[in-house]
């Protein structure tokens, strides 16, 4: 029985590594391509070979990552109480920051908050961007200029709330680590890394939605991880309920793509707890209502627009765009069709990495008007050039999940790893001048985004790599904590079809690697299987 038992796991674990491994050698080999030549090679026999291949190494690795014990101690790190510890932790993230935010003063105001700060100046705002993050904007910098004359104080306000966030959502997770006894190393490398890996800082310096999204989504991670643990403790307290409904709600409306995972995901969650259905039913409507309130009579108030359909339409403007520009032997018909269909400066434009160029020079009246031609030809040109359609998608996207791609940052293809800049109304005026000179090289250098091992350690893709093997160990280890990191997949899912890989679109998955390394702890310390009845 004890042999078969083992036999039986050791199947288990050899299919989930196969499978992890399937992907990761498919990935490797496709990203290779597309780095180097913008293309993957499906009818070659010899790309499916190095897939085998790497599928075969990745596979060994994800076995011997299904395979660690670890039997570390687990008595206190030290003698503080919780309370001191998470003060201690808030004090030193804060004085770091405030360090590094005085080098990048007045913090980094770039990617969409000058288009923000407009729609506010302008009265013109939409629910392009969460109304809640431009109207946040917006109010900063407009007391800023009515009271300092300056738009720099409104700017540093903004960083400052970031960063108050930020501060109370990686407390949580080191507050958790610290309550599971993790090791005193751990918990210390936890704060290092929330204190200062180059990602989390810039993403927490720049005015940006995603790095609002990202603290409030990890916080969440945390709290619904630590209630599925005890469900019992969370609802006998109705102010932990109702916290809890609002950091829903908060997280979900400050990220658009989100929101289309988060609201199914509330009513997965209520499979999850349903030992405690009825509480949870009564705390489900709230949250709807709650976020029925803020896209309806709030965005309503302050918007003049809803979201423009050019916004859903990011892989299909560039898969057309690019059968348009790499086929010479193109339909007639068709190709006067596309050219009605964009602006033709846009055509000569084409950026493969980059699809707002084509979604921003599609002419939506006329889309709106002949919709349903532009969906038959987008149909009918994937039919005739699937590897162009296959091509145009991976080439958006393949930043997110290959660790060695090269980022675009601009529309001019300017390649780079984050936009250490700020644009106007606003300027930089570093009161440290040689941290923001640290920081500029990973807006582009060479070592930041040609180096081998930085590119490793810096890129989206590592990080995505590290979240989906822990939601496979979740799911190997049959824990229910699973279906949280399943979330945060979903979530990165949505970005695929997004306009362009950028790392501040995934800054979450950075944040998440602390919480993510004292999971795997805990649950390779805590789970021991019995061996007679398999069960943990």
């Amino acid at each position: 029985m004890k042999n078969i038992i083992i036999l039986l796991s050791g199947k288990k674990r050899c299919l989930y590594s196969m499978i992890l491994g399937i992907i990761a050698g498919i990935a490797m080999v496709f990203g290779y391509q597309l780095q180097i030549n913008h293309e993957v090679f499906l009818d070659e026999a010899l790309t499916w070979g190095w897939v085998l291949a790497a599928s075969f190494v990745a596979s060994f690795f994800f076995y011997l990552g299904f395979s660690i014990k670890c039997n570390y101690e687990t008595e206190k790190a030290c003698c503080l109480s919780l309370k001191w510890f998470s003060i201690i932790c808030v004090g030193t993230l804060y004085l770091c920051w405030g360090i590094q935010l005085l080098g990048v003063y007045p913090g980094y105001f770039n990617y969409d908050a000058p288009g923000q700060w407009e729609m506010y100046a302008l009265n013109q705002i939409t629910v392009h961007h969460p109304v809640l993050h431009t109207l946040l904007v917006g109010k900063c910098l407009h007391l800023s200029f009515l009271i300092f004359k300056s738009s720099l104080p409104g700017v540093f306000l903004y960083i400052l709330i970031q960063m108050f966030i930020s501060g109370i959502a990686f407390t949580q997770v080191l507050r958790f680590m610290y309550k599971k006894r993790l090791p005193l190393g751990i918990i210390i490398f936890s704060l290092i890394w929330f204190a200062c890996f180059p990602t989390v800082i810039l993403s927490i310096m720049s005015v940006t939605k995603d790095s609002i999204f990202a603290p409030l989504l990890v916080s969440f991670v945390v709290w619904t991880t630590e209630i599925i643990e005890d469900q019992e403790a969370f609802f006998s307290k109705w102010y932990k309920m109702a916290a809890w409904a609002g950091l829903a709600v908060m997280m979900a409306v400050m990220r658009n793509n989100a929101t289309y995972i988060a609201i199914p995901f509330f009513f997965v969650l209520l499979w999850v707890f349903r030992k405690y259905w009825k509480k949870y039913l009564v705390l489900l409507i709230g949250i709807l209502a709650l976020y029925g309130l803020y896209v309806g009579p709030f965005c309503g108030y302050f918007t003049v627009d809803g979201v423009a359909s050019r916004e859903f339409l990011s892989v299909p403007c560039q898969q057309m765009m690019r059968v348009y520009h790499n086929e010479p032997d193109l339909d007639r018909e068709k190709k006067e069709f596309i050219e009605t269909l964009f602006d033709e400066e846009a055509l000569n434009k084409y950026v493969p990495k980059i699809a707002d160029i084509a979604k921003e020079s599609l002419d939506i009246d006329f889309f709106k008007e002949n919709k349903t031609e532009v969906i038959k030809l987008w149909a009918e040109l994937g039919l005739e050039y699937p590897k162009m359609y296959l091509d145009a998608f991976l080439e958006g996207n393949y930043g997110f999940w290959y660790p060695w791609a090269t980022l675009t940052l601009y529309r001019d293809e300017t390649e780079g790893y984050w936009v250490c800049r700020s644009y106007a109304p606003v300027w930089d005026e570093s009161k440290i001048p040689i941290v923001q000179r640290y920081y500029k090289f990973f807006e582009h250098s060479k070592l930041v985004c040609e180096n081998p091992l930085t590119m490793w350690v810096l890129a989206p893709g590592t990080y995505f790599w590290i979240t989906l093997f822990l939601f496979a160990f979740l799911r190997y280890k049959r824990r229910k904590e699973s279906i949280v990191f399943m979330f945060v997949l979903l979530i990165w899912l949505t970005f695929l079809l997004g306009p362009v890989a950028l790392v501040r679109y995934v800054s979450f998955l950075y944040y998440l690697v602390p919480f993510e390394i004292g999971l795997f702890l805990n649950v390779v310390r805590s789970e021991k299987e019995t061996v007679l009845t398999g069960r943990k």
